[in-house]
């Protein structure tokens, strides 16, 4: 196993529970115990979620008697007191008390009145296969985001580590690992460069050192550490996805791989007209392509007809005339902690995961594009990306900024205060230092989809080039790549709640939602010159739903 890198996180939780889970810690077999996990989990979340707290720069948990629980890592970079926000947007003061370093967890007091708190549970007890949630804040606290959801299993125990394959990243280090029970059995750490590796401390370290952190001590107790053989860290296990391949059966029909002209797959798609229209992801679709249906050998050609740049789609039309449409759904199977399943054009699934925060509009915010230097009371410019708005203004490496807008900056997070508060579109003058000379820059404040930085490319794995911006989205956590967004995202009754529209980052999958697909093909259809579908006649099954005019959301049974 690679070797971890430390990272931030959070969750939340609040409220006791039953004593004992009623659901089976093993591998799935069946579709039934998929659901019964995914009931489980939508019972327990809206308490977890109450309990979930955003500490500056990163997370951490309420728990009973008034403290906080985050990582070791976090806690010591913290003021002597640190301001503390609750899900519900509430505000808290809380104290920094001891630390556990070698399994990275810490306690803090809350000051003033009691809030509700989790649970916590043992760790001691856990095995490898137990299912578990984690919440957090990746990339910190955002105001358009709650805390994002995630679920996985147990890889591995040892003394000072658990092992999950809950997806985490950066913002995340102290939120909460939580059992089916909602008990905290871990605090989120850090994560390696396998995506589905990722590290917590066992809340067992906490409570045989409960009294030394109390009293403001630093605890350093070596117990072991968990390493878990590459070919065990599989989040999309063949078990799991032979128990939810009743999921795909019927959108499989739909669906589509897209390949270029040596015969690799570059994206999936989703049909959505019965003449030889399919829909799929305009940023992957590039030169000579041709498209494989599910069940099919041999690959049409095809051509894009339409597109829509603002959500990244393009309608690719083949020569067939028996295509089956997906029908596109929307509503309460959107909720946060539903499972999803990722349709390909194999008989089993492509990945799982749940659905992580509600259905949002992410405002476009402006982005320089630079990376930085670490200096005292200077910001210097180590790099520019490509495709970015400061390399468009001239921006160099090694320009130092010493002002936007007549506003000094000595830290580069002054920098980005300045800019997020701005909007794309804007105009800023940068006074930068280039060697001896000091001139001023002024800089078109856009939204670049520019490339990532180096550092992210090693440890997100493959990410979509065109990964944000879009009108509205769905985020959930089945681990994909970029060659299988375009396709179908559906629910465990089979119905299609979005189409996978980009691998964001090392936690987020986006899917366009039902509604918002809709809504885009009446523009597609338009544009191709082709007219809507008819509606289908209603169906019994309560798994599949009447179609619907583009536009509309077909309504759920």
């Amino acid at each position: 196993m690679n070797r971890s890198i430390a990272f931030v996180a959070a969750l939340g939780f609040a409220a006791l529970l039953p004593a004992q889970s009623t659901i089976p810690s093993a591998t799935p077999s069946t579709l039934d115990d998929v659901r019964a996990v995914e009931r489980r989990v939508r019972e327990i979340l809206p308490r977890l979620l109450d309990a979930t707290v955003a500490v500056p720069g990163a997370s951490g948990v309420v728990i009973e008697d008034g403290y906080v629980l985050t990582a070791s890592h976090v806690s010591r970079s913290l003021p002597d007191v640190a301001t503390c926000r609750l899900h519900d947007g509430r505000e808290f003061e809380a104290e920094p008390l001891g630390r556990q370093t070698r399994a990275d967890a810490a306690v803090m007091r809350i000051r003033g009145d009691a809030i509700a708190g989790a649970p916590m549970g043992r760790s001691a007890t856990l095995a490898p296969g137990q299912w578990c949630v984690m919440l957090g804040h990746p990339g910190g606290r955002q105001p358009f985001r709650p805390a994002s959801v995630r679920i996985g299993r147990v890889l591995a125990v040892s003394g000072d580590t658990i092992v999950t394959d809950c997806p985490m990243s950066a913002g995340d280090s102290g939120g909460p690992l939580f059992d089916l029970d909602g008990r905290v059995i871990g605090l989120n750490k850090s994560i390696t460069r396998d995506l589905t590796t990722n590290n917590h401390a066992p809340i067992d370290t906490l409570r045989d050192a409960w009294d030394d952190l109390l009293a403001g001590q630093r605890v350093s107790t070596r117990k072991g550490r968990a390493w878990v053989p590459k070919s065990e860290a599989t989040r999309d296990a063949s078990a799991i996805l032979a128990a939810l391949q009743p999921s795909v059966a019927r959108v499989r029909r739909s669906t589509a791989a897209i390949v270029d002209e040596t015969g690799a797959r570059v994206a999936l798609a989703a049909v959505v007209h019965p003449d030889g229209l399919l829909l799929t992801k305009a940023s992957e679709v590039r030169g000579t392509i041709a498209c494989r249906l599910a069940g099919e050998t041999a690959a049409l050609p095809a051509r894009v007809v339409a597109t829509d740049p603002g959500d990244d789609l393009a309608l690719v039309r083949i020569e067939r005339r028996d295509l089956d449409p997906v029908v596109w759904v929307d509503g309460e199977t959107n909720a946060v902690g539903a499972f999803v399943v990722v349709a390909g054009i194999g008989e089993q699934p492509e990945a799982y995961g749940i659905v992580g925060v509600p259905n949002y509009t992410r405002t476009r915010r402006p982005q320089l594009g630079v990376e930085f230097r670490f200096r005292r009371n200077r910001v210097q410019l180590r790099r520019v990306l490509a495709g970015s708005a400061a390399e468009a203004a001239g921006l160099q490496a090694d320009d130092v900024i010493e002002s936007i807008d007549g506003t000094p900056v000595k830290r580069s997070r002054d920098l980005g205060v300045i800019v997020r508060a701005m909007k794309p579109g804007d105009t800023v003058a940068l006074v930068i230092r280039r060697g001896e000379t000091r001139q001023t820059i002024r800089v078109d404040l856009g939204f670049v989809r520019a490339e990532r930085q180096p550092r992210q490319a090693r440890l997100w794995g493959p990410t979509s080039t065109v990964r944000r911006g879009f009108s509205r989205v769905l985020q959930h956590d089945a681990v994909i790549t970029p060659a299988q967004c375009g396709g179908p995202l559906v629910d465990l009754d089979g119905r299609a709640v979005g189409l996978n529209i980009a691998r964001a980052s090392r936690i987020e999958s986006l899917a366009l939602p039902g509604g918002a697909v809709r809504q885009a093909l009446v523009g597609l259809f338009e544009q191709a010159g082709v007219a809507p579908p008819p509606r289908r006649e209603v169906r019994g099954d309560r798994r599949y739903v009447p179609d619907a005019t583009p536009g509309e959301v077909a309504s759920v049974r």
